[in-house]
């Protein structure tokens, strides 16, 4: 009894050293900060708070009409931290201060534009008092070149912008974006952190502000396993109605991996049948969402199998929702997959 009360007491003792360690990373500190209100990458209706050192900040308690409050609003906070969720810190603001006449320039400039490489995309917010507009923005780039495109609430796009950017201190210069009437560039300051980008700047009272996060690369766009249907119309059986047309779906599941490799579970007796092959993908560089992948089948060139090539369409940020769509034999297929 006495050797199992031992055991017990250093088990107890262990877990609570764990525990401790555990609890290291998020011991909860006071600390104090500028702060500038900006909108989520992930939507435009949710506003998080970008602080001088480049971290961005969700306000749990201590703000209570701040969902009330205009993206690009400056803040002087006190806080105590508290969890990391998806890269935003929890604070608890323990005092707040409107600031609005202060400079905000982030601590941490970056000139290397290597850490400007790849495809950033999020949220676009113009405002000019009381009025607002939002839509989706992606900028790529690429050396010191950028491509940018918008994507408004309509689901139009707009038609894409290039040229060269500059970076010093902490702001951005694009070089060619006719953003503001005449002139023939765009400066925006800016903070970039892990992968998070901020771009803001107010002029002739309007501010706007681009919150991007970095994309996946391309290769690994369609990793992973997506299960769902494919779709396809036929006549209607009765041979006098030539109007109708019944719509027929089969369950189906594709699995991508990033090497460019695919294995389709297929159909029973109908279209696609099971087969694995090789995949290629093609779209324009800044809309990765939406494009056309080539199917290469390992054994046939039939058409019987994926083969070929298909337009293709992630209809979310998250690139979980897949649309597939062929034309094989006069007949229209629509694949409809999410990924698992």
């Amino acid at each position: 009894m006495k050797n199992l009360s031992i055991v017990f007491v250093t088990m107890v003792v262990i877990l609570l050293v764990s525990c401790s360690d555990n609890k290291q990373n998020i011991v909860p500190t006071s600390q104090n900060s500028l702060g500038l209100i900006v909108p989520s990458a992930d939507n435009t209706e949710t506003k998080l708070i970008l602080l001088n050192d480049g971290r961005t900040a969700n306000p749990v308690s201590g703000i209570p009409n701040f969902s009330m409050m205009h993206t690009g609003s400056k803040l002087a906070l006190s806080f105590i931290t508290g969890s990391t969720h998806n890269g935003v810190i929890d604070i608890n603001v323990t005092k707040c201060t409107n600031v609005q006449d202060s400079v905000f320039v982030p601590k941490t400039p970056r000139r290397d534009t290597s850490s400007l490489s790849g495809l950033f995309k999020g949220t676009f917010i113009k405002r000019a008092g009381s009025d607002s507009a939002s839509y989706f923005a992606q900028i790529l780039f690429e050396g010191t070149n950028f491509k940018a495109r918008f994507t408004y609430a309509d689901g139009s796009i707009s038609p894409s912008v290039e040229g060269k950017f500059v970076v010093s201190d902490s702001t951005i210069d694009f070089l060619g974006w006719h953003f503001f009437g005449g002139e023939n560039h765009l400066s925006l300051n800016y903070s970039l952190h892990q992968n998070s980008l901020y771009l803001w700047t107010t002029k002739n009272g309007e501010f706007i502000s681009f919150a991007l996060t970095k994309n996946i690369p391309v290769t690994n766009l369609f990793n992973g396993s997506f299960s769902g249907t494919v779709g396809y119309r036929v006549p209607s059986a009765n041979p006098s109605d030539t109007a109708t047309t019944v719509l027929i779906t089969h369950p189906i599941s594709i699995y991508f991996d990033s090497n460019g490799r695919y294995i389709c579970s297929g159909v029973t007796n109908s279209y696609p049948g099971a087969g694995n092959g090789k995949f290629t993908i093609k779209n324009d560089g800044v809309n990765t969402w939406i494009g056309n992948i080539t199917f290469k089948d390992n054994v046939t060139a039939a058409d019987s199998v994926l083969n070929g090539s298909f337009h293709y369409q992630f209809s979310d940020l998250e690139n979980h929702n897949l649309g597939l769509f062929v034309t094989r034999r006069g007949i229209s297929y629509s694949f409809y997959l999410h990924r698992n």
